[in-house]
């Protein structure tokens, strides 16, 4: 991935689209799950989904082979999860999310503030747009109450 710095307008522009395009796909593959046979037999990870949206991006946008993009898809996806379960950026997080109700697209503008404001170090970068559009989906696929309570 090409390493460009982003204005905030620029960043949260790009945020915005890719976060929109993720959260169609990974309703498509939420519902693929839902339907598939295998899922019952498999220990299902909640963020297997936003791993493979990403990784469709990397292969459409990028032109990585599947492996490579899943491979760096599921390193953006943890290394996100990482920063936004950090207890200084999740107590953050929780604290601007008490009355929160919504999708990961009304979630942007929360996390979009806190990496402005440095409270979640992200660099203004295309794989920092991945990660902000990887850290609002795997809060609202953890649900706020679960995403708080851990």
């Amino acid at each position: 991935m090409t390493e460009i710095l982003f204005d905030q307008e620029q960043f949260e522009t790009a945020t915005r689209r890719n976060l929109e395009e993720l959260s169609n796909l990974v309703a498509e593959y939420d519902q693929q799950a839902q339907e598939s046979e295998l899922a019952e037999f498999s220990k299902y990870d909640p963020l297997q989904s936003i791993i493979r949206a990403i990784a469709a991006k990397f292969r459409v946008e990028e032109g990585l082979k599947p492996e490579e993009s899943l491979q760096q898809a599921d390193q953006i996806v943890r290394n996100a999860e990482e920063k936004v379960k950090n207890p200084s950026a999740k107590q953050k997080i929780c604290a601007a999310l008490k009355s929160f109700s919504g999708d990961s697209l009304a979630l942007l503008p929360i996390l979009l503030e806190l990496v402005k404001s440095g409270a979640i170090a992200i660099t203004f970068d295309p794989t920092g747009t991945f990660l902000v559009s990887a850290a609002c989906l795997i809060v609202v696929k953890l649900g706020v109450e679960g995403f708080c309570a851990e």
